[in-house]
């Protein structure tokens, strides 16, 4: 699916991204998708053969065949070392392998040895599992800020924003080389700028999970 360069996902009234995206073109895309996954007849289903014409290839053969062809074919983009500002970059399999080397690289562990308690990992109440579950895999001490509230609030929905609170987070009491891992979830941006000079001052690791955010 191509995005369109001068996309942007507006935000609504109770802070979420607003959907579907107020451009025709993304949104012809998208139905076309759907109505593909419908008609192929592997809708929520896992057999690798499973189409609605046999000589058609399901879901699943699509997609693993694109990424064996993306694998080979793939060259990193002029540039890519550079984007973001990041001096280098290393490839991982999938995001929560990222988040779990960089917090290994960081020395997040348990109590025991020279560590007289374990690593505090401060993260928002409110993000991908998978970072919670990966700080407890390491043996790791997840702390828990608030999110930011949202602007305004729609009938039904919760008041709970979806961007970690910056106020939170410096409430925090927390030792130097504890880690902050903070996530940019559904196109909303963390004010990075701010809290890694927080980092600057309280010698802490600063992680970003710019998974549904990136560029």
């Amino acid at each position: 699916m191509d995005l369109p360069a001068d996309e942007s996902f507006d935000v609504s009234s109770d802070g979420w991204p607003a959907w579907p995206p107020r451009n025709a073109e993304l949104t012809q895309q998208i139905e076309r998708s759907v109505r593909e996954i419908l008609n192929d007849g592997q809708w929520g289903t896992y057999p690798e053969t499973t189409a609605a014409n046999r000589d058609q290839r399901g879901v699943h053969d699509r997609c693993r065949a694109a990424v064996g062809q993306a694998a080979n074919e793939w060259a990193a983009p002029e540039g890519l070392d550079s984007f973001g500002s990041a001096s280098h970059v290393r490839l991982c399999p999938s995001g929560s392998s990222a988040i779990e080397l960089a917090l290994r690289a960081l020395g997040v562990g348990p109590a025991g040895g020279k560590r007289k308690a374990a690593t505090k990992v401060i993260l928002s109440a409110y993000d991908y599992p998978g970072n919670f579950r990966t700080v407890e895999l390491l043996g790791g001490r997840p702390v828990l800020c608030d999110t930011e509230p949202t602007r305004g609030i729609r009938s039904g929905r919760s008041p709970a924003g979806i961007s970690p609170s910056s106020k939170a987070i410096q409430a925090i009491q927390a030792p130097p080389e504890s880690v902050l891992l903070i996530s940019h979830l559904h196109g909303q941006l963390v004010d990075s700028g701010g809290l890694a000079e927080l980092c600057r001052q309280r010698r802490w690791f600063l992680v970003e999970d710019a998974c549904q955010a990136i560029g």
